[in-house]
């Protein structure tokens, strides 16, 4: 069975226009099934801020569920926050995330994307019509937690984004219990990271609706990409272990048993999800690979000649480099075992592979750093 793609949607209709132009395009190999999205802020939230995401109300949602549906798209609602606020302890807090899911079930949406098994549970026992998918931060991963989910009501489960690469453990797990694979594709994150359940909670404090400002919204955003950024660029092979997938390793996955691949980008700029998008349907892409993952990074190694201060993050990856790279490493040789100290391939390929404006990274490491000391609590 062919891998479907999901992909976030920008919440208006030439968006959805040109995703059904992608998928009639000759040179698709891998179409677009889906695509997922939130509200801003709701009594549940999500996984992204709310600032950071498309300006949508629930009239706004039904519409464009409709025009989803009507372009032969379903439509997939986040409601993957890792927390509640104690809503779910209390008899007017349920009711108040039943209220929610009601209206939100009433727009059309054909599955609820969670990471609590509550919200699980409570889906199945008043919305059966609905499926339910497992967010990536449940960090489901194996057979056992394939069954308590399978048992909370879901049928898909997007996988931890660390065995992105464990194909044999893809194999094993595939259709267990009857729940289909997916694979987040994009992910920026350092493998194993262990700031990931903190930045989740932070995200789900801010997309939540009626919640105090709290002392961790500090009157506004949060940045998330210190300790990611800060670590990577002094471990260069970072960049090399981030569970990224390649559009042209779909394929692999393909054949271990994978059946939906994701791409991230609810709060990323239309043109540019439009744009990696095709690249994935297409199954090849020329540029940097890291590209595909963040757009600060450098499209082409034209881009990443220029100075520093004309990119966003000056790291370049030529992605065709790569080509028989994840086969090779994991496909057949089986998975990482994780102990680097005794295998180097990461660290020796990214020596060869990836390539760091060296002015830019000593300005940035230095930045980075002064603001880490000013977050860090000092009598001065």
């Amino acid at each position: 069975m062919p891998i479907n793609i999901t992909v976030p949607t920008c919440f208006t209709y030439e968006f959805l226009s040109e995703l059904a132009r992608i998928n009639a395009a000759p040179e698709t190999r891998y179409p677009i099934a889906e695509v997922f999205g939130s509200l801003p802020s709701s009594p549940v939230g999500s996984l992204r801020q709310a600032g950071v995401l498309p300006a949508v109300d629930m009239g706004g949602l039904k519409k464009h569920v409709e025009e989803a549906l009507s372009l032969g798209f379903r439509f997939n609602y986040t409601l993957n926050s890792q927390w509640l606020g104690g809503l779910e302890g209390t008899p007017g807090g349920r009711a108040a995330l039943l209220k929610h899911l009601a209206e939100v079930a009433a727009c059309g949406v054909s599955r609820f994307t969670v990471s609590l098994p509550f919200l699980a549970q409570l889906i199945r026992a008043h919305f059966p019509g609905v499926k339910v998918s497992v967010s990536i931060v449940a960090g489901a991963g194996n057979c056992m937690a394939l069954n308590q989910w399978a048992e909370y009501g879901a049928d898909r489960v997007v996988v931890t984004r660390d065995i992105n690469r464990n194909f044999p453990l893809l194999r094993d797990i595939s259709g267990y219990k009857g729940m289909e694979l997916e694979v987040l594709a994009t992910s920026p994150c350092i493998l194993n990271c262990q700031e990931t359940v903190y930045h989740g909670l932070v995200s789900s404090h801010l997309s939540r609706s009626g919640k105090s400002p709290g002392p961790v919204c500090g009157g506004g955003g949060y940045e998330q990409s210190y300790y990611c950024l800060y670590y990577a660029l002094n471990h260069l092979e970072e960049f090399i272990k981030m569970p990224w997938v390649r559009p042209e390793d779909i394929d692999l996955y393909e054949s271990a048993g994978v059946r939906w691949l994701k791409l991230d980008g609810r709060d990323k700029r239309s043109g540019y999800n439009l744009k990696r998008i095709a690249r994935y349907c297409q199954g090849r892409y020329e540029g940097n690979l890291l590209h595909l993952l963040l757009e600060s990074y450098p499209e082409t190694y034209e881009a990443f000649t220029r100075t520093f201060c004309e990119n966003g993050s000056a790291v370049f990856i030529d992605n065709r480099s790569l080509d028989g790279f994840v086969r090779r490493t994991w496909y057949d040789q089986g998975p990482c075992r994780g102990i680097c100290e005794n295998c180097g391939i990461c660290s020796s390929t990214a020596e060869n592979l990836v390539e760091v404006d060296k002015l830019w990274k000593e300005i940035i490491l230095a930045k980075l750093l002064s603001g880490q000391d000013e977050r860090l609590l000092k009598n001065s």
